[in-house]
């Protein structure tokens, strides 16, 4: 059931009893750092070629 203080459940008290949110922990634990793996990134030829493919986007 959503919590008393999401405010769809005060709007919207019948056709939402349930919550749409949640919180997701993505964080690397402080004690494990050095064992995780490195963080990756799209070389810089991959980006450039994709801000000239889709450059009305960017």
């Amino acid at each position: 059931m959503g919590s008393k203080n999401d405010p769809m459940a005060i709007a919207y008290r019948s056709m939402a009893p349930f919550s749409a949110r949640a919180i997701i922990d993505a964080c690397r634990p402080f004690e494990f750092l050095d064992e995780f793996p490195a963080v990756v990134e799209a070389s810089p030829e991959l980006k450039e070629q994709v801000r000239k493919k889709w450059k009305q986007l960017f």
